[in-house]
């Protein structure tokens, strides 16, 4: 019941934020009101955070107090102006040209669970400064691939602010959690636990694209790019599912010899209790459908248009706390990019496909070996 009430909670708090910014987007007279809750949920993060550090009794009481002051006080900056000005170099910007339509155990290795217009605004003397990347530049296949980031736009500020709630507050309560030894002590995987992960990244990418505000539904699938898959885009997915699989088995092998059979189990420690929580194919189906389908949306759907595929794979890597502190962080990170290019050129089904089938290979294999 719980799991389902932590549902319901942040879908309707985070829900009405979302929308209220998307309102915002379009009545100036709303960017006040805007403005105001998100400085109030700040000072409840900097409040929150005081408290953590004035009454800590030990040091992870107190480093995790302080990981919150921090992220109020960034997620504050993030308001001023200026600062979301300077941010239009690091993002990509609006693309000048349409983008084109197209139709044993093995606990250890990492896999992947867990969150006005859409135009690119370049402040008038600073356009020469925010070219980009080749992998920026190359023309997008598919359709809203790449729209590029409006530092103006309430809806990608309020993308930004919950980006950093969501990695601070998970720094946060890693350490307050005891790191990995404490996460790892902490993992239980159920069916319902699964819903406050999935459902909230599927709504809120849902409502923050503009559905039931400033887009019609078909207009939200084509943003997100759910657009009618073909043949193609399934089989590439199946296959970068499987060169994924067998590119980061290697990787890990190479990980265990390096660092030594002992120092692998600590840093593994985490995903091996994800892993050993999982004991029937039907949860094991379960959680890489739920990670598949929500992570994606949300991050290559949602995220990957607005501040371009590199940023937002690292962003994933760093969501998934139980990998950030150790080398499995540069597998996830590998795995995102090569998430982010499928999308760019295959639509998001193909990699919706490739994440599910990347982490179900690997949930299946642990049931089966036992």
């Amino acid at each position: 019941m719980e799991y389902i009430l932590e549902t319901i909670v942040i879908v309707t708090v985070f829900g009405a934020l979302v929308f209220l910014a998307n309102i915002a987007e379009q009545r100036k007279e709303w960017k006040s009101l805007f403005y105001f809750v998100l400085l109030s949920g700040n000072g409840v993060m900097l409040l929150g955070g005081l408290i953590s550090i004035f009454m800590s009794e030990n040091d992870d009481e107190f480093y995790g107090g302080l990981a919150f002051v921090i992220t109020g006080i960034v997620a504050s900056i993030l308001l001023w102006l200026p600062v979301r000005l300077a941010l239009v170099v690091i993002f990509p910007k609006k693309k000048d040209a349409a983008p084109t339509q197209s139709s044993t155990s093995i606990s250890w290795l990492p896999f992947m669970m867990l969150h006005e217009e859409d135009i690119m605004y370049v402040p008038q003397g600073i356009s020469e400064q925010v070219e980009l990347s080749s992998a920026h530049q190359s023309t997008p296949q598919k359709q809203n691939e790449l729209i590029g980031y409006n530092p103006h736009s309430m809806v990608h500020l309020l993308a930004l602010v919950m980006g950093v709630y969501v990695l601070g507050g998970q720094i946060g309560l890693f350490i307050l959690g005891g790191g990995l030894a404490g996460y790892a002590d902490s993992i239980e995987i159920t069916f319902l636990s699964l819903l406050p992960n999935f459902v909230p990244f599927v709504v809120l990418s849902l409502l923050g694209v503009g559905w039931l505000s400033r887009r019609s539904w078909s207009e939200v699938l084509a943003r997100l790019g759910l657009t009618p898959p073909t043949f193609s885009d399934i089989f590439t997915g199946i296959l970068a599912a499987f060169g994924l699989f067998f590119l980061q088995g290697m990787l890990g092998v190479m990980w265990a010899l390096i660092v030594g059979l002992e120092r692998f189990e600590e840093q593994t420690q985490a995903s091996g209790a994800i892993a050993e929580s999982i004991n029937t194919v039907w949860l094991a189906l379960a959680v890489a459908l739920t990670a598949g389908i929500g992570e994606e949306i949300a991050f290559r759907g949602a995220l990957q248009p607005i501040f371009g595929l590199w940023w937002t794979a690292v962003f994933f890597t760093l969501v998934h706390m139980q990998y950030t502190l150790t080398p499995a962080a540069l597998i996830i990170f590998i795995v995102a990019i090569a998430f982010g290019y499928l999308r760019r050129y295959y639509g998001l089904y193909a990699v919706i496909v490739a994440h599910f089938l990347y982490n179900f290979i690997q949930l299946f294999l642990n049931v089966w070996l036992g």
